[in-house]
Order: C-alpha cells, then sequence, then structure tokens
C-alpha cells in the first residue's frame, strides 16, 4: 500500500504572493491619486523627513511597485520577500516617526480612497496599519520558511 506524502504548502506555491501584490499595487495607485494636479496634500510639509508628501509618496509608490513586480516573478519571488518586508518595516517606522512628532493629520497612504467610499480619516489609518502589519506578517513568514526549506534541503544534501 503507498502513503500518500502530505506536503507542507509553502506560500510561494500559492496564489498569496499575488494577493499581496495586489494590495501592494492597490496602494500604490492610490498614492498616484495623490501626485495628480491639484492635490493639495502632494504639497504639504511632511513632519518626519520635512519633505513634501508628494515626494514621499512617489518614493512609497516606487517600492511598492518593486516589491509587487518581484512578487509576481516567479525567478525573483524569494527577494521580492525581501524587500516587501524592508518596505512595510519602512514603512512602519516612518508610522512610529509621524505618531512621535504628534502630526495630527491622517496618513495618506491611501490615497484619495478615504474621500472616494466615504470612511472616514481614522478608519482609513486603521485600514491602511492593518493592511501594513497583514502584508509585513506574510513576508516575515515567507522569509523564515524559506530559510527552513534552505537548512532541510543543505541537511539531506550533506
Amino acid at each position: 500500500m503507498k502513503m500518500k506524502r502530505i506536503q507542507k504548502l509553502h506560500i510561494s506555491d500559492s496564489g498569496v504572493p499575488y494577493l499581496v501584490a495586489s494590495a501592494l499595487l492597490t496602494t500604490a495607485l492610490l498614492k498616484l491619486s495623490l501626485l495628480m494636479p491639484g492635490s493639495n496634500i502632494a504639497k504639504t510639509i511632511d513632519p518626519v523627513f520635512d519633505l513634501p508628501f508628494g515626494a514621499l509618496a512617489s518614493l512609497a509608490l516606487l517600492l511598492e511597485l518593486a516589491s509587487a513586480v518581484l512578487l509576481i516573478t516567479r525567478k525573483w519571488r524569494a527577494l521580492g520577500w525581501y524587500v516587501c518586508a524592508g518596505t512595510m518595516t519602512t514603512f512602519g517606522i516612518y508610522r512610529i516617526g509621524v505618531l512621535v512628532t504628534g502630526y495630527a493629520l491622517p496618513c495618506s497612504c491611501l490615497g484619495i480612497l478615504p474621500d472616494w467610499i466615504g470612511i472616514s480619516n481614522g478608519a482609513a489609518d486603521r485600514l491602511a496599519i492593518m493592511i501594513l502589519v497583514v502584508v509585513a506578517g506574510i513576508a516575515v513568514y515567507q522569509i523564515i520558511n524559506q530559510g527552513e526549506t534552505l537548512r532541510r534541503h543543505h541537511t539531506i544534501k550533506n
């Protein structure tokens, strides 16, 4: 009687990288809405870096796009998880910096989405933090899982 071998499902083998990439692409596109002509928030000075929000939104948008492209490219997916985790860590540290400065305006992480769907700034902030935590958690889990897979592969080989 043959026994089926049960394998642990790896996130990289499922649709999760595409789901995370979709979330990153969505938030990148929402940030793009801040850069449209007539956007007042793009000219507002950021309390942490003392730069216009438009410049920071552009940098964040590029980091999110880079992470998403790497995650949907199977060859570069492992690197994509590191870039994603680094990006989410950077965003998290930035959010802490905003709290430390006592800045009162809501985070513009989700672009003009709050206005489009009619949610409060507080709800938009909580949604942005939730996305940040979930995406960071998935990225860190996958990095740890990759390390375990490499160690097992190395052990089996030797």
